[in-house]
């Protein structure tokens, strides 16, 4: 149940930003309009994906000129995808963890944020993509035009999933009048879920990131879901579960490029 709940709200999510989507019984594949990196053209592989399905999504691809990021859970899938690795050189990249919150019982912890104001922003997205390109960074060094194309294309595809009226509400924090941290909050009769979670390096460690999620997690339970879930890097891992987010499964990762 909570693994159906979680990928109705990932494929809800996903739909919404994405320009095209293409499903099979055991398989969800979104072509973004973020060109500059693969990364948002997401083929998720579920239990029970067949090579056969697997075959045609990468030939949907293809047919796009597109290269995808194909996610699966570490199950008969991922045996799947470690079985063609070396045929279709696929690259790995870094794993995430799917994780998940229960409103119900959840209680809120102490805010040690001060001197802030949050707020829901509408299009056009500028305040809340702000403080996004950090997280699209390394975090090493000072932001490439690569990282400030990428937010600009995310930006425009958010803008472009409100104005089909997607349910995605997008809150920024901002301290002295600037943004500071954002994210992006999905709702749908699943539930919450919450995306594209930010905080501009300078200002990170100062608690800005967890009083801005637990902001949202008491919005979304005003409007009445019961869970929360979210993707989270293994970076993001410990602000989470200091929330009360739970492990539900992790992913596994990899890059497949098309032939030109």
């Amino acid at each position: 149940m909570r693994h159906t709940l979680f990928k109705n709200l990932e494929n809800a999510f996903w739909s919404f930003v994405s320009l095209d989507h293409y499903q099979d019984q055991h398989l969800h594949a979104y072509s973004s309009s973020v060109t500059a990196v693969p990364g948002f053209n997401l083929l998720y592989l579920h239990h029970g994906a067949t090579l056969e399905a697997f075959e045609k999504a990468l030939a949907w691809y293809q047919e796009k000129g597109q290269d995808t990021l194909i996610v699966c859970e570490k199950d008969d899938a991922s045996a799947l995808i470690a079985a063609q690795k070396e045929r279709l050189h696929l690259v790995e990249e870094a794993p995430t963890t799917a994780m998940i919150l229960d409103l119900q019982t959840w209680k809120p912890l102490t805010n040690r944020a001060q001197n802030y104001l949050i707020e829901e922003v509408q299009a056009p997205l500028d305040d809340w993509s702000n403080p996004l390109s950090t997280a699209f960074s390394d975090g090493e060094s000072e932001l490439s035009e690569l990282d400030l194309e990428v937010t600009k294309q995310h930006q425009a595809a958010h803008e472009m999933a409100l104005t089909k009226g997607a349910p995605i509400h997008h809150f920024v924090m901002k301290v002295a009048g600037i943004p500071v941290c954002n994210l992006s909050l999905t709702l749908t009769e699943d539930g919450a879920r919450f995306d594209d979670i930010g905080t501009d390096i300078p200002q990170q460690g100062k608690g800005y990131a967890t009083t801005l999620i637990q902001h949202a997690l008491l919005f979304a339970k005003e409007q009445g879901a019961t869970i929360a879930v979210l993707e989270s890097s293994n970076e993001g891992l410990s602000i989470y579960q200091k929330l009360g987010f739970e492990t539900l499964f992790e992913y596994e990762a990899f890059v497949w490029e098309h032939q030109s």
